[in-house]
């Protein structure tokens, strides 16, 4: 699926594109495209600077960038499970709740420690789903954002079908899925440590650190330039993190898992068959 077109719509259009067709595009491009640039020089090599500037003039014209924020939220009204057969000795399972993303650095700051404490504490998915039940190899919680909308989602690999060395788990589907909505009730009921929260924090202040090597340098300029916060956006962020209590996290929590989920599974037919009633329950 490539932006809701699958390979076989996409293979049947190729040959009717036209080299009007690429230069219209080409057009477009031009004419609705803006942007930011960001350049690391020397503070002892001013020339360099003024030199960077020049050669940027010159370059195509395009809009000032202008940041807006996309509406695309909307929420989950009931539970849905998405399944796709694919012959794998392993399932592939995602959970992802969706909710609304204010946009402010203490927002984000919350969202990253939150994320944390779910993904890798006491009572976070990595030392429990793998660790002690041996679920999976990987599992853990991710992130994302689109304009206003924002996702958690719980992911897993867990083997169910490997007829090659003889381990047969189709249970482990319910499992673990069981399994991402009792550590996620966990995260509700308030029930990681102190050093959980202080862990997560210094997490995030180190991430924000690592500025080693351009690129990251970069990056983190661009991540400001394309906000409405400015260039010091993440010196914004880092001042927010001795900030965050346990209540805030806790709040957020409860607005991240307030609507239903949608879950994704993709896994061999059989897999899939043996878990066709468990799936009704959800």
């Amino acid at each position: 699926m490539l932006n809701g077109f699958t390979k076989k719509q996409i293979l049947e259009d190729i040959d009717s594109i036209t080299l009007d067709d690429v230069k219209n595009l080409h057009k477009f491009i031009i004419k609705n495209s803006n942007g930011t640039i960001s350049v690391n020089t020397p503070t002892n090599n001013p020339e360099m600077k003024e030199n960077s500037i020049k050669l940027f003039e010159s370059l195509f014209p395009v809009k000032n960038y202008e940041y807006k924020r996309k509406e695309v939220f909307i929420p989950n009204q009931k539970t849905t499970v998405l399944t796709k057969e694919k012959p794998a000795s392993q399932a592939d399972i995602s959970q992802v709740f969706k909710f609304k993303f204010e946009d402010t650095p203490k927002e984000r700051v919350t969202m990253e420690i939150m994320n944390t404490i779910l993904s890798a504490s006491s009572i976070g998915l990595f030392n429990t789903l793998r660790e002690k039940e041996h679920l999976a190899y990987s599992v853990y919680s991710n992130l994302d954002k689109i304009g206003d909308c924002a996702e958690l989602s719980c992911n897993i690999l867990t083997t169910t079908d490997n007829k090659e060395i003889g381990e047969i788990s189709y249970d482990n589907v319910q499992k673990s899925i069981n399994g991402f909505n009792r550590q996620i009730g966990a995260l509700l009921n308030s029930e990681y440590t102190d050093d959980d929260l202080i862990s997560a924090k210094r997490i995030l202040k180190a991430n924000l650190l690592d500025k080693e090597g351009t690129p990251s340098k970069l990056l983190s300029l661009n991540s400001g330039l394309n906000s409405k916060f400015g260039i010091d956006y993440e010196n914004k962020l880092f001042n927010e993190i001795d900030k965050i209590t346990r209540a805030d996290v806790d709040a957020l929590a409860r607005k991240a898992f307030q609507y239903p989920p949608t879950y994704a599974i993709v896994a061999s037919e059989v897999t899939l068959n043996a878990n066709k009633d468990f799936f009704e329950t959800l």
